[in-house]
């Protein structure tokens, strides 16, 4: 089609509103569409009847003020087939203009933390102790934004990863995790800057950072070394950090390949639960800007990780004894080579008919690791292990999904040597968890 820009004069009006229509009517175009936007709402009026009435076939889309909307609406709604859209001009461009106005304002704050990380020789990345993908993919975009690599900028966490999900985004995706073991460790960087996490998630580690990037609920940092703290956005409004992030590469006109927008996807899917916990129009935006930049099979694959023969081997043995007691199914592995294959039964676990609470449990490098999975809408699984674990080891985690890890001195000497076998956890666990849930108020 064409566009046609006609002054706002009434002799201009006239003759060249004439020929737009001659030569739309003549070209018999059955989607033709003529686009009316006049000030003068008088002008604009009579230019629609015009139309109108040389042509009932033509569809017409009228940008209006928004005084004048009510009444050419009410125009619209008496047609027996309607073919007129109205559409303020405020509302066309205020959304638009809004995003616009709204990265010129991230533009600086990127700025900030570009200068922050200024010259350094190294600047650490740092995830919380089981890092998930929102986390991995906005460090990973992070550095990106920094304009580093993996040897200037690397993504390191206190802890491993251990979700087969996780697992799985981070092999495909080549995102390597480098472990610190304790604070010293941390002297090593020139630079710290705390993703998708805060100081109160490392509890019993006091360490100075130089900036934060997230979007949890801001916790209070006066028990920290703020001394070095010079850059801190913390979005509450965001349903993920990987939004945020996604903000801060479309505020500089960074080109997102593949890799990054798979990862940032999931990471905004993953943590708003594909779209259905706490997303904003920011989440839903960056969202649709990442889609059509995917590798969709790529995400299939980290959403369904593969299952290694070994962990089937070890689920097999553990199904000969699975059975589902008052909602609750525990699935014992005894000694496994990899930790992510104890959350992994415990995912195949909730699966089965008349599951609301799942259990997998197993021992990992002298550890006693239990994961848990439920259904959503019953009791707090993360509080639920807090009770359960938190004086024997570590213990906690959200409502559908928590994690204890326990010494295996300390579960032995708690429970006597017989509770260290596949079936003694079981057991333990089994017997725990049924005396607890029964003393708790439905719903806590």
């Amino acid at each position: 089609g064409s566009v046609f820009w006609v002054k706002n004069e009434a002799s201009t009006i006239s003759k060249k509103i004439e020929e737009n229509l001659r030569a739309l009517i003549s070209s018999q175009n059955p989607s033709a569409i003529a686009i009316v936007g006049f000030k003068d709402p008088v002008a604009s009026r009579e230019i629609v009847q015009k139309i109108k009435s040389r042509d009932q076939s033509i569809r017409i889309l009228q940008l209006a003020s928004e005084e004048v909307q009510s009444f050419a609406e009410d125009d619209s709604r008496k047609l027996e087939k309607p073919s007129q859209r109205v559409v303020a001009w405020q509302e066309l461009f205020r959304d638009r203009v809004e995003t616009e106005i709204g990265l010129l304002e991230i533009q600086l704050k990127v700025k900030a933390l570009r200068d922050l990380a200024g010259d350094a020789k190294s600047v650490a990345l740092l995830l919380q102790d089981d890092p998930d993908p929102d986390g991995l993919a906005s460090a990973l975009a992070l550095r990106k934004v920094l304009g580093r690599n993996s040897q200037s900028a690397p993504i390191v966490s206190f802890g491993t990863i251990t979700r087969p999900e996780n697992v799985a985004m981070a092999r495909l995706l080549e995102i390597d995790l480098e472990k610190v073991r304790t604070v010293d460790d941390l002297k090593k960087f020139d630079r710290i800057i705390m993703v998708d996490c805060q100081p109160s998630f490392f509890k019993g580690r006091e360490f100075e950072v130089d900036g934060i990037v997230d979007h949890h609920p801001k916790a209070n940092l006066v028990t920290y070394s703020q001394s070095k703290l010079r850059f801190c956005e913390v979005r509450e409004d965001l349903g993920s950090t990987s939004t945020l992030v996604t903000l801060f590469l479309r505020a500089l006109n960074i080109e997102v390949s593949q890799r990054l927008a798979t990862a940032l996807l999931y990471g905004i899917k993953s943590d708003t639960l594909a779209l259905n916990r706490q997303v904003s129009e920011s989440d839903l935006e960056a969202f649709m800007f990442l889609y059509p930049h995917i590798n969709g099979n790529m995400l299939r694959k980290i959403e369904r990780p593969e299952l290694p023969l070994e962990f089937m081997e070890i689920l097999r043995k553990s199904l000969r004894k699975l059975k589902v007691e008052k909602g609750l199914v525990v699935l014992s592995l005894g000694h496994v080579q990899r930790e992510e294959w104890i959350p992994q039964a415990a995912d195949f676990g909730l699966q089965m008919e008349g599951a609301e609470w799942s259990l997998g449990c197993g021992i990992f490098e002298g550890k006693i690791v239990i994961s848990l999975r439920n259904c959503g809408y019953v009791q707090h699984g993360g509080d639920l292990f807090k009770d359960l674990f938190s004086k024997l080891g570590s213990a906690g985690g959200h409502r559908c999904m928590a994690k204890a890890i326990i010494q295996k001195g300390d579960w032995e000497k708690k429970f006597g040597p017989k509770s260290l076998s596949p079936a003694g956890i079981a057991r333990v666990v089994r017997r725990l968890f049924n005396k607890n849930i029964q003393a708790r108020p439905a719903g806590n």
